[in-house]
């Protein structure tokens, strides 16, 4: 994959698209290293310890429903934040996705200055599950997504998902989506493996991992819309 500028990011949070409130977002992932020196050592030595991650948030201050700023103060505290963070939004690309609670948020500016605003989002003693962008847009219809080799899901893995919907038009339309699974591209006997609850409004959910094994190798989503939805929908699947 190419090198590319950093021009366009998709900055999922819950139910809410916030990419374009974003100038800047960075996510951070390490590991601590407790000291494990012992006597006759020669040199520090170091074990690997427990992994976190956090999310650096950057922009410009904008107030209303599903803005960034009531958006960050509705939800400062709360445990279980879905947050899914993209290159650029396009489908087949890498998902980062995990679950995080917003410590702290601030906003102002110098007179003269764009009003912006910043905040801070950390780990809670989950995993964050990088996958692939299966779907990506707006369903008016039913359909299936590309099929992709993700590969098997061995004995002691699990398949994730992860759906994102900002847009969708309720007014009684729904819209089911499943992440299938099979042993070629062309899907020849698809297996629901991973159904997500059925979506009549916005929303976000981490679906319940379904455990390995499972030997088919290709993966798809698909989706059934009633009515007009117009559903916006993001799905992240992962074997992890």
């Amino acid at each position: 994959m190419a090198k590319t500028v950093a021009l366009s990011r998709k900055v999922l949070y819950d139910e809410f698209d916030l990419s374009s409130d974003h100038n800047k977002v960075s996510l951070v992932l390490s590991q601590a290293a407790p000291d494990k020196t012992v006597y006759g050592s020669t040199s520090m030595a170091r074990a690997p310890g427990l992994k976190s991650f956090e999310v650096n948030h950057q922009g410009y201050y904008e107030s209303g429903v599903g803005e960034i700023e009531t958006v960050f103060n509705a939800n400062l505290g709360t445990d279980g934040t879905i947050l899914t963070l993209l290159p650029t939004g396009t489908e087949g690309e890498p998902a980062y996705s995990f679950q995080g609670v917003t410590l702290d948020y601030q906003w102002g500016g110098q007179i003269g200055d764009m009003n912006a605003i910043s905040g801070n989002t950390k780990g809670e003693g989950t995993l964050v599950v990088r996958g692939t962008l299966m779907v990506a847009g707006s369903k008016t219809t039913s359909g299936n997504g590309t099929a992709r080799q993700l590969g098997a899901v061995s004995a002691t893995q699990s398949l994730y998902g992860i759906i994102h919907c900002p847009v969708h038009a309720a007014a009684g339309s729904t819209i089911t989506v499943k992440i299938q699974s099979d042993t070629a591209e062309g899907f020849p006997s698809p297996t629901d493996v991973l159904s997500f609850t059925q979506l009549t409004d916005v929303g976000v959910q981490w679906a319940t991992p379904i455990a390995g094994a499972i030997t088919d190798e290709w993966w798809r989503v698909v989706w059934a819309v009633t009515g007009s939805p117009a559903a916006t929908i993001y799905v992240n699947a992962a074997i992890l």
